[in-house]
């Protein structure tokens, strides 16, 4: 089990356990619907069902972040990743679908988790963090910006109408707020 301090309060990031795959599918849609209320919708609620997430991610490719045992932030970490052309296998850790719940937003949990896949990045020698993220959520790309990814691509994929920023950070070491690893 791996974890990380947030301020007073214990946060446990974990890989999830085969049961509680709904609780991180419930969070996303948390996360779905929101962004449809503020008219930016990211992916449908169709997209982000624990059957569609297996098609897409093995199980033990999903992390859960809880506080007092609530299931407040969620991501997926792999290994490789189809949309990254042209790059070498076992060049990076690959960071998907992070979420927060709504009632947790401005927490520094999305901070956090990212802090946790920057260490597992580390934890497994990967030189660097990647991820992609829909171009057209400038707020989305601010955020990963401000928290140092640089800017490295963009792609747009005609087949699903999707528009991608690609995003990467090197690992030189594990950010000292996440405290252990397994």
């Amino acid at each position: 089990m791996a974890c990380c301090l947030q301020s007073d309060m214990s946060l446990i990031i974990r890989a999830i356990e085969p049961h509680e795959l709904p609780l991180y599918s419930g969070l996303l849609l948390d996360v779905v619907l929101w962004l449809q209320n503020q008219g930016t919708p990211l992916w449908s609620p169709e997209q982000i069902t624990p059957e569609a997430l297996l098609k897409l991610y093995r199980l033990d490719e999903f992390y859960l972040a809880f506080l007092k045992n609530q299931p407040v932030a969620g991501m997926v970490l792999q290994e490789k990743d189809f949309l990254w052309d042209g790059v070498a296998d076992g060049e990076a850790l690959y960071l998907h679908k992070l979420a927060v719940s709504r009632t947790r937003a401005g927490q520094r949990l999305g901070r956090d988790m990212i802090d946790f896949a920057r260490q597992e990045a580390a934890r497994r020698k990967k030189p660097l963090l990647r991820l992609d993220t829909s171009a057209k959520h400038p707020k989305l790309c601010k955020y990963y910006e401000d928290y140092g990814f640089e800017f490295v691509g963009y792609r747009h994929l005609e087949d699903y109408g999707f528009h991608v920023n690609f995003y990467q950070m090197p690992i030189d070491e594990a950010p000292e707020s996440v405290a252990e690893s397994r």
